[in-house]
């Protein structure tokens, strides 16, 4: 039997920050800040950032963070 274990960090604020991708250690907000930075797709942020690009298991996790921060988010990127 496996166990995962979810982390929680705090940066120096203290705002809480989730590990998605624990294979890169990347975290939530490491993910809409690469939307803020102009990327849609799990695609646009596994070229950015790496995730998803190993084991693979955060990839539902990371698309739903992507697609809610791509709803909030106006992408001054997109062409008008």
């Amino acid at each position: 039997m496996i166990t995962i274990v979810i982390y929680n960090a705090f940066n120096l604020i203290g705002e809480p920050h989730m590990f998605v991708c624990l294979c890169h250690a990347i975290t939530d907000t490491q993910i809409k800040e690469a939307v803020g930075q102009g990327d849609m797709s799990l695609s646009d942020v596994k070229k950015r950032l790496g995730v998803a690009s190993q084991c693979g298991k955060c990839a539902k996790m990371a698309t739903q963070i992507i697609q809610a921060q791509v709803d909030i988010e106006p992408n001054y990127y997109e062409v008008a």
